[in-house]
């Protein structure tokens, strides 16, 4: 067993929990210290957050699956290393029904979670438990009217179910005359879905190729500082000399008018005209509401390039990151981290952990750069207005107590600037 799924088992002790699908064949990839371990899991739904920041801890990549919208959310949990990774999705209780739709939320109580073996210190469902969840997964795959293919292993485990005398032979009885109370989706919306899914979506990822279980082997640095600190022409420089000797992407990750989204210029355009003048009144929260649609929305752009940067990119290419949302630094937007969170809806805190999660787990898989240069170097080399110098001053005390700060999983290289512009780049290229 490697050691990576022994400390995966570790963590995941504390937790209610249990490995429910394919249960034979993920033991039998485990044994065989297979790269590629995929292992669906069944969470107790209050303790899925606290798990999902347990994981990013230990390195995995977590994301919130958006498409389609089930009653709780699930997540996938990545941890990529040379030659595989390991796979976490990861159910809040019991949703499941149609293979793309989920349109069914069982409830379970913790007895559930106790029917279980240990085996490589990991939980999975006793003998019963698995016969009884497949049982419930071939009914419904058998009942919707969208010909499912049913795998041979949940057939031939539900014909066994059918045959054992179990505890569960009852719960699947009240299952089964009760499954409409437990149905959470129309059947109109599920139809939508499938086709979407099944007809639209192949093409989708076929056209722009992506794929959500893409290993992406690029290099990938970011060059981030203060304004003036020399950040575009290092990259300049880098991308003219690598782009004759390898395939290189230089993508901006910044936010301004040149590059908003149609979205973000109307969050944008909203917030000036009608919510800002609501800060210094009684109606706080509205001014509050536009603020984060707009800086949110601004973030989501540079998210959405990093993404497609990304998905794009052929193994072996090299990405050069022209600034980079790190939480705590410039790129982030301050104001999203300093709004009172009373004043925020439960979609939108959502929104802002999710989007955290997001820039520190894409941080730790790109080796950052922060580039520091002197304040008299900066004014001597570039002229400001006396706003934008005090603005420089302000960013450069905020740039020290960013150094100093510890960033677990995340690599920061700090260039002093402070030099001539080869040996920078000479320096940055020792690093890489």
């Amino acid at each position: 067993m490697s050691e990576r799924i022994k400390n995966l088992a570790k963590e995941l002790d504390s937790y209610a929990y249990f490995i429910w699908k394919d249960i034979h064949s993920v033991m039998e990839n485990i044994e065989n210290l297979e790269n590629t371990i995929e292992l669906d899991i069944c969470v107790e739904p209050s303790q899925v957050t606290s798990l999902i920041e347990k994981l990013y801890l230990l390195g995995y990549h977590c994301y919130c699956n958006r498409i389609p919208k089930y009653k709780r959310d699930i997540y996938h949990a990545f941890l990529f290393f040379n030659g595989g990774y390991i796979h976490l999705h990861i159910y809040p209780g019991l949703i499941t029904g149609n293979h793309f739709s989920k349109e069914y939320d069982l409830p379970m109580d913790l007895s559930y979670y106790n029917d279980c073996n240990v085996k490589y210190g990991l939980k999975f469902a006793n003998k019963e438990l698995e016969l009884y969840l497949s049982a419930i997964r071939v009914n419904l795959k058998r009942s919707n009217f969208f010909f499912e293919k049913i795998k041979i292993s949940d057939i031939e485990n539900y014909y066994s179910f059918k045959r054992i005398d179990s505890t569960y032979q009852e719960r699947f009885s009240d299952f089964v005359d009760n499954a409409t109370t437990y149905r959470y989706k129309s059947v109109f919306k599920v139809i939508i879905e499938n086709f979407y899914f099944r007809l639209i979506f192949p093409v989708e990822t076929k056209l722009f190729k992506t794929s959500n279980k893409k290993m992406i082997n690029s290099k990938k640095i970011a060059i981030i500082g203060t304004d003036g600190s020399g950040k575009s022409t290092i990259c300049s420089n880098i991308y003219n000399q690598l782009r004759k000797k390898t395939p290189i992407k230089h993508i901006y990750l910044g936010s301004n008018f040149r590059n908003f989204s149609a979205k973000t210029w109307f969050n944008y355009l909203f917030y000036k005209a009608f919510f800002r003048f609501f800060k210094h009144t009684l109606t706080y929260k509205m001014y509050t509401f536009g603020l984060f649609e707009y800086e949110y929305s601004r973030l989501n752009d540079s998210r959405k390039k990093f993404i497609k940067a990304l998905s794009s990119s052929n193994n072996g290419s090299f990405i050069l990151f022209e600034r980079f949302p790190i939480e705590g630094f410039l790129d982030f937007p301050k104001s999203l981290l300093s709004i009172d969170r009373k004043y925020l809806s439960k979609r939108q805190k959502r929104k802002l952990i999710e989007m955290s999660i997001f820039w520190k787990n894409a941080a730790s898989e790109v080796e950052v750069f922060l580039i520091t240069t002197p304040l008299d170097l900066i004014t001597e080399r570039r002229n400001m207005p006396t706003e934008e110098l005090l603005d420089v001053k302000k960013k450069k005390v905020f740039e020290s107590e960013f150094i100093n700060k510890d960033f677990l999983g995340i690599n920061i290289n700090v260039i002093e600037n402070n030099k001539s512009l080869l040996d920078v780049l000479d320096e940055i290229y020792e690093k890489i």
